[in-house]
């Protein structure tokens, strides 16, 4: 430290004001002055060749030059994560603390123990008397720098700790004699260290908000100028990755030089006269745009989205598990963790499933993947026990009743109740009622049709010569069977163009080319086919509304029970003879466009392997062939696998439409489900009746219109806190994992061919931002995380 520097720090410490010093008090202090001296010297030496100078402005100056610190002292300083300081002073001692990192520091400041409703200290014998902590120390206005320590039952005085190296009590000891506590905390405030402390304690909380500039900055102008020079080409660099996570654009290139990232940096420089010079004049090794400090700025924009998403949800106090896996194209096996919970937001609710990250695991068994999402949970310090549902597929590693993933969670969580994704409960059932022989053949022959078609350019340009509709065949997905009817729905509509098409393809110069056609057609020109084709599709349809309602993030698990019951009724209803005289009539125009005739097929009296249904006409024995079967089959197996009565289904009761459908044996069973989740189950009974005569009308009459189930949620946050908690949960459980599946699609758009390598932080990163886009991401925290040490190559601070 040089002579001019230290006569700086000398004038700017006697500008400040001091405390009055009585005669009795600078008595007692020239006794430690002596042996504290040489400490403060070393102090301000640090303090000044140190980086994180400029957090630290009200330091202790003496009165001579002093020593620089050697730099093997420095290297051997431990330092305290902010993940061991756990807001408790009496975890860590004093000199540990002084020397960690700023935002340890600040969180140290900042963070202070309120007590929660009807939390009673704990007491000690002194004297002969039960003692507690005093009340008053609790309370900021009058004693702003004391900090309680549930772990010592201590207190500590924070500013002293970080700022001062006196050996006295409140510092280096908790205070715990609670028969003097007030008149030994009084004493201590009143000393020059504890004053001295705690002004830099107040500069330093300024300075770390950016309330106020640092030493430098006030004194060295060409120090501010860099330093905003510098902060200015970070934040272009983060908001051009956040830019770039956002669209889902390729970050690195071939070459550095190439990549979208330099590309469109040099792009922006060209209009931003700061970016250019930060990019000219920042030395070769600190312009923090390499590969490794574009991961590092990834991962931290990632956190600042997943902490949004993160305090949303403990703020919702309960939540629900979804996730699902799939191999990525490096045959990488990636879990995606969704949470859906009730969002409150100026007393408005709204049901959100929000997507937390990708994580790989090496292998799929139902105790790795318990292991998996626990651990991941409580990583992102997350409870497991608020989890009130799980959501997973139908595979036996997650939903398995003994070693599933769901049986595991709910041994150690009982309030962790799982539910079957209502969507591949839907699809099961499809894929089961599908297996009657007449239809199973027709969506095979479909099936090939299309691939046929479209696998070629010649055969699929042949197609579109002939066709006059401007719908295309769409392929078959193998897992989505509920969007079959809109496959089944372009080969109706090009049914005449590709009978026409595969006529021309059968005299094809390719044998397989033409042998395919052939059998194609020979298929398709069958009133078998025909009839069956338009009885599957127009089925099929009947099921895309509940499809995609179940899809949706804001459905319920009541809609998605009522959606199912009335499928279950449209169904039933449709067994009548007008809605087959409806089917009849299209297959019969149909039919009519290729020339084929409705008839019977050959019946003999010994037939194992086709129905012999007698029948008048045709049109009667179709009927019983194919529609009945198999609208009774979709009909039974979407009652028996969608409409499955949960029994914390039974909590809609409470809802004002249903509630005069509510009985004392109902209300048992919603208090047994709901019981541990209750705040208050002694008086839910009492609150029972309250609800039933709110919801009233004024002629005593019980209120019977729909309602919506999000308002009643706020309706009753304020008076009726168990009603309020069971509707709360009710919502909170799963209905489909969507959202999960959805974040596939992310998922194959991040990992591609060329693009197949990447850490999962990274990986992480940049879904989330792609995902969650509508997320507005902060530069300047991102900046502040950024250099979070201080020991960045360039001045930021």
């Amino acid at each position: 430290m040089s002579k001019r520097q230290l006569s700086l720090f000398q004038a700017f410490e006697k500008k400040r004001s001091k405390p009055t010093i009585t005669n009795t008090q600078q008595s007692s202090d020239n006794e430690g002055a002596t042996s504290s001296q040489a400490g403060r010297e070393d102090e301000v030496a640090s303090y000044a060749s140190s980086s994180s100078a400029s957090l630290a402005v009200a330091a202790a100056v003496s009165e001579g030059p002093s020593p620089e610190p050697a730099e093997n002292t420095r290297q051997q300083q431990r330092v305290v994560s902010a993940a061991a300081y756990e807001d408790d002073l009496g975890c860590v001692k004093a000199d540990e603390l002084k020397t960690t990192s700023d935002s340890v520091k600040l969180k140290a400041i900042q963070s202070r123990f309120k007590p929660p409703r009807g939390w009673v200290p704990p007491a000690r014998v002194i004297c002969g008397k039960q003692r507690k902590i005093p009340e008053e120390f609790f309370d900021e206005s009058i004693y702003p720098t004391l900090r309680y320590s549930k772990s010592v039952d201590g207190v500590f005085c924070v500013a002293c700790m970080l700022f001062s190296s006196d050996d006295m009590v409140l510092r280096t000891k908790p205070l715990t004699d609670w028969s003097n506590a007030k008149k030994i905390v009084s004493r201590h405030m009143s000393t020059p260290a504890h004053h001295s402390a705690q002004l830099r304690a107040g500069e330093f909380v300024d300075v770390a908000l950016g309330k106020s500039q640092s030493i430098y900055s006030k004194l060295d102008r060409s120090h501010e100028l860099a330093v905003e020079r510098n902060k200015h080409g970070l934040k272009a660099v983060i908001d051009l990755i956040a830019v770039c996570g956002q669209q889902n654009l390729p970050i690195r290139g071939h070459t550095d030089e190439r990549s979208n990232f330099q590309v469109l940096l040099n792009y922006r420089a060209k209009g931003d006269e700061k970016l250019r010079e930060y990019l000219e004049n920042a030395p070769s090794n600190a312009k923090y745009c390499s590969h490794s400090v574009q991961n590092e700025l990834i991962e931290l924009c990632g956190k600042q989205i997943q902490d949004t998403v993160l305090k949303k949800c403990r703020d919702a106090e309960w939540f629900s598990l979804l996730a699902d896996e799939t191999a990525d194209i490096s045959n990488v096996e990636q879990v995606a963790l969704v949470l859906r919970y009730v969002d409150c937001v100026n007393s408005s609710y709204s049901l959100r499933e929000d997507f937390l990250g990708f994580f790989s695991t090496a292998d799929t068994t139902g105790e790795t993947l318990t292991q998996l999402l626990l651990g991941r949970l409580r990583e992102l310090d997350l409870d497991p026990a608020r989890i009130v549902g799980q959501g997973y597929d139908g595979a036996g590693n997650v939903s398995g009743k003994v070693r599933g993933v769901q049986a595991r969670i709910r041994e150690q969580y009982p309030a962790a109740v799982y539910v079957h994704c209502r969507n591949h409960a839907l699809n099961l059932a499809i894929v089961h009622s599908t297996k009657i022989p007449v239809v199973r053949n027709t969506l095979n022959t479909a099936q090939e049709l299309v691939s046929f078609i479209t696998a070629s350019p010649k055969r699929l340009q042949c197609l579109l010569r002939n066709s006059s509709s401007k719908k295309r065949l769409q392929k078959f997905s193998d897992t989505r069977w509920s969007q079959h009817d809109m496959c089944l729905s372009t080969v109706i509509d090009n049914y005449e163009d590709v009978v026409t098409t595969l006529a021309e393809l059968k005299t094809d110069a390719d044998a397989k080319c033409s042998s395919a056609a052939s059998a194609l057609s020979r298929a398709m020109e069958t009133f078998e086919f025909i009839i069956c084709l338009t009885v599957t599709q127009e089925l099929l349809h009947c099921l895309t509304p509940l499809s995609n309602g179940l899809q949706n993030p804001k459905c319920e698990l009541p809609m998605a029970a009522r959606m199912a019951t009335d499928l279950v009724t449209v169904l039933e209803k449709k067994r009548d003879d007008s809605t087959y005289d409806n089917i009849w009539g299209k297959a019969c125009s149909l039919a009519e466009l290729v020339e084929v005739i409705p008839s019977l097929p050959r019946i003999a009296k010994k037939q194992a392997h086709r129905s012999n249904t007698p029948a008048a006409n045709p049109q009667e024995y179709w009927k019983r062939t194919i529609f009945l079967p198999f609208i009774d089959h979709l009909t039974t197996e979407v009652r028996d696998r969608v409409c499955l009565a949960l029994p914390r289904l039974k909590a809609q009761y409470l809802l004002p439409d249903k509630l005069p459908l509510l009985t004392d044996s109902l209300w048992m069973e919603i208090k047994e489900e709901y019981g541990a989740l209750m705040p208050s189950v002694d008086t839910a009974d009492v609150e029972l009746n309250l609800w039933r005569q709110h919801n009233r009308a004024k002629d005593d009459t019980p209120v019977t219109s729909e309602c919506d189930i999000l308002q009643v949620l706020r309706l009753t946050a304020d008076f009726y806190p168990n009603v309020h908690t069971v509707i709360k949960v009710l919502l909170t459980m799963p209905v489909s994992t969507a959202s999960a599946e959805r974040s596939f699609s992310c998922l194959r758009r991040l990992k591609t061919y060329l693009r197949n390598t990447m850490t999962d932080k990274r990986l992480s990163g940049l879904a989330l931002m792609n995902i969650h886009h509508d997320i507005p991401i902060d530069s300047e925290a991102i900046l502040r995380e950024f250099d979070v040490t201080g020991r960045r190559r360039i001045n930021i601070k």
